[in-house]
């Protein structure tokens, strides 16, 4: 008896605490876009390039998120520069309609490094880790 009211007692406590503080240090209350969650790109990388363009884009804003954290070296915004730049050359072909698997390739390295090296909170490495298995997907179906 005495063990369910102290898991009752932790648990209105837990509750209370997260309705009263939230998703403190992150803009509009939650991870930075408020409509984040309900972006739905699809895993069909059969569909049309725009499908593979969605998440490439939805990989450019989290990027950019993860580049506004503090690091603490100049290596960590570089590794940011080089991954934003091997993505805007694979939209800009996405966009003309063609494939570029080279660029591919270089992004997901670059996004790995990323990952591996980088000084990021959780939400930031779990966006990211969810881009990079949705480009790791494009690259197996496209093969």
């Amino acid at each position: 008896m005495r063990r369910h009211k102290c898991a009752a007692v932790c648990l209105l406590t837990l509750l209370a605490g997260s309705t009263a503080f939230g998703f403190q240090g992150y803009p509009n209350g939650g991870y930075p876009n408020p409509g984040y969650p309900v972006q739905d790109y699809g895993n069909s990388y059969g569909a049309p390039l725009g499908q593979l363009r969605g998440v490439v884009n939805r990989t450019q804003n989290d990027l950019r998120y993860a580049a506004g954290l503090p690091t603490r070296n100049g290596k960590g915004r570089e590794r940011i520069a080089e991954a934003e730049g091997h993505l805007s050359s694979l939209d800009r072909r996405l966009s003309e309609g063609r494939m570029n698997r080279s660029e591919l390739n270089k992004s997901i390295d670059k996004l790995r490094a990323i990952l591996h090296k980088n000084v990021l909170d959780g939400m930031s490495r779990n966006a990211l880790q969810r881009d990079l298995d949705e480009l790791l997907l494009a690259r197996e179906y496209r093969s």
